[in-house]
């Protein structure tokens, strides 16, 4: 996902797969979806649901974009961008 906002002139950066980056989404998005449900949906189960929904979607964006999208990926980096073996003459 790191490679989706980047700007044009910053250096190419090889994303890993697709279904990698969705394996490692779902890792990030069960908690905060499990963390924000059990707390949050007690408190805010009164409002119209596109209210709702929106505060949902600005927490969830914010936490992902800052918290947990760097944590899963700095812990995954192995996995998500393993090393080439180098051969010779590459």
């Amino acid at each position: 996902m790191e490679t989706w906002c980047r700007a044009p002139s910053a250096a190419a950066t090889v994303a890993p797969p697709r279904w990698k980056m969705a394996v490692a989404s779902g890792i990030a998005v069960f908690p905060v979806s499990l963390a924000a449900n059990g707390v949050l949906t007690p408190w805010l189960g009164t409002l119209p649901l596109p209210l709702r929904a929106a505060l949902f979607a600005v927490l969830f964006s914010t936490v992902m974009t800052y918290l947990m999208m760097p944590a899963v990926t700095g812990l995954l980096r192995r996995w998500l961008y393993p090393r080439r073996p180098v051969r010779d003459g590459d």
